[in-house]
């Protein structure tokens, strides 16, 4: 009874806390996931962040002495997909674990599971269980069950994960390539010795828990995507989770082909580029998507499916996609007259997407650039504001959007907006002149629209708050 009325008073941050890497106690961080159980889809959407980077300090939790040794290799599911007898026989009771083969032109292995035709097929989804990795994450295994119960949590989730799996797969093969001579001439079934000899050395515990948890990101996404498959509402899900990769792999084509093979056009003929990209008809199913680490320097290329996209469809119209950033936005086509290309070296772009509910929704969509620490910005203001929304205080902050979709590339809000030096130049050094020319109101005091000086005089009273936090 003490223990329940303990884990009720308990605040997400403060499972945040249980559940870092300086609590190894199981009944400790079972208390928190308790707790987080408690909580609501927004309470966890506002922190699923957090909640994402916790999960790789399940190392703590999980038991070294389980099975991980059976490890199924991309090559090994490859080798089954191909219809190779031997090899099917022998690998399709290989079920526990596996680790990603790092093959620089070979397809997402994410994507790829995403979009195999048989994850929907009631007849045939049963022979893609061998490719699921067993996940011995308590944490990991209660927020993919609680997404597979709200496709906003559904969606935030996989975006979080889809970038820590990239990472993941950068931060492997370069730590791995340090500790063998620098990883010249290395190829992938030595970088598997090697990392075993690594593990080695040190005691079989450190080894086993390495190995559980080396790609504990991959595995957890894996294990949401084969959920979500068969969960309640599956398809709905799936196919959503479709649309939203198909919609970031085409804006990350246009983007990527813009800032390199157009880098030295003007800003105005890179804007024609782009409007003719995006008017253009899709006539190929796959694409070449380029992975860089956090200098920007490349490290590999990923073929990512195109969903076998009909050769009629371009981004001008198409069927409604949830928005990745925002999945309440159901998105349904672009304005192109409207999309811009910014003159800046990373060239981010600016789409003005049509809604289902015949609106507009300007989006930034930038390459080069790691957007979680702004997305961690924006989250601690989000956080402020509802702290003082408890509190009956509405300093109106209503911070714009960020969703990284890769460890250097991802979404921004586009909020129109004038700026203070271009206010004060065109109405004579006057912020209330401003105001008055767009909400006026000569009943009013200083001729203002009573509303509109409201919020003025909060955000301001927000933004000093935020400052002197």
């Amino acid at each position: 009874m003490g223990s329940n009325v303990f884990v009720q008073e308990l605040q997400i941050v403060d499972c945040l806390e249980l559940l870092s890497e300086n609590y190894r106690n199981h009944i400790v961080r079972n208390m928190a996931i308790e707790r987080l159980k408690l909580a609501k889809d927004d309470e966890l959407e506002m922190f699923m962040v957090q909640l994402v980077q916790s999960i790789k300090n399940e190392s703590n939790y999980i038991n070294p002495h389980t099975d991980i040794d059976d490890d199924v290799t991309l090559e090994e599911i490859d080798q089954i997909e191909s219809g190779d007898p031997e090899e099917s026989a022998s690998l399709a009771g290989t079920t526990n674990d596996f680790h990603m083969v790092k093959d620089e032109e070979s397809a997402d292995p994410v994507v790829k599971f995403l979009t195999n035709p048989m994850l929907l097929s009631s007849r045939k989804r049963h022979k893609l269980a061998f490719k699921v990795p067993k996940l011995d994450s308590p944490l990991a295994n209660f927020i993919i069950d609680r997404a597979c119960k709200n496709s906003n949590l559904m969606t935030f989730l996989y975006w979080d994960l889809k970038v820590e799996v990239e990472d993941e797969w950068i931060t492997n093969r370069a730590h791995l390539n340090t500790v063998s001579s620098g990883g010249v001439g290395l190829g992938f079934e030595e970088i598997d010795f090697v990392q075993d000899q690594i593990i080695d050395d040190n005691n079989d515990d450190r080894r086993a828990q390495m190995r559980a948890t080396s790609h504990i990101f991959e595995k957890t996404i894996l294990n949401l995507i084969w959920k979500l498959a068969n969960s309640e509402d599956g398809e709905a899900l799936i196919k959503n989770l479709r649309s939203q990769v198909y919609l970031v792999g085409q804006l990350h084509n246009i983007a990527q082909k813009i800032k390199v093979d157009y880098k030295k056009e003007s800003t105005p003929r890179k804007v024609e580029i782009l409007k003719s990209l995006l008017a253009d008809k899709h006539k190929k199913k796959s694409t070449i998507k380029s992975i860089t680490d956090g200098t920007g320097t490349l490290i590999a290329h990923r073929s990512i499916s195109m969903l076998h996209v009909s050769e009629s469809d371009s981004l001008v119209d198409f069927p409604p996609i949830s928005a990745p950033i925002d999945p309440n936005v159901k998105l349904c086509g672009c304005y192109v007259e409207e999309s811009a290309v910014f003159k800046s070296s990373l060239n981010p772009l600016k789409i003005s997407f049509k809604t289902k509910d015949g609106g507009k929704y300007p989006l930034m969509f930038k390459i080069g650039d790691d957007l979680r620490q702004d997305q961690f910005v924006v989250q601690i203001i989000s956080v402020m504001d509802k702290i003082l929304q408890n509190e009956n205080l509405d300093l109106r902050l209503k911070p714009y959007k960020i969703m990284a979709t890769a460890p250097v590339e991802g979404f921004i809000e586009f909020v129109p907006n004038s700026s203070l030096s271009s206010i004060l130049a065109n109405y004579n050094n006057s912020i209330l002149a401003y105001l008055q020319h767009f909400n006026p109101d000569p009943t009013a005091p200083h001729g203002v629209f009573p509303e509109a000086m409201d919020n003025y005089v909060r955000s301001c009273a927000g933004t000093l708050s935020l400052s002197l936090r």
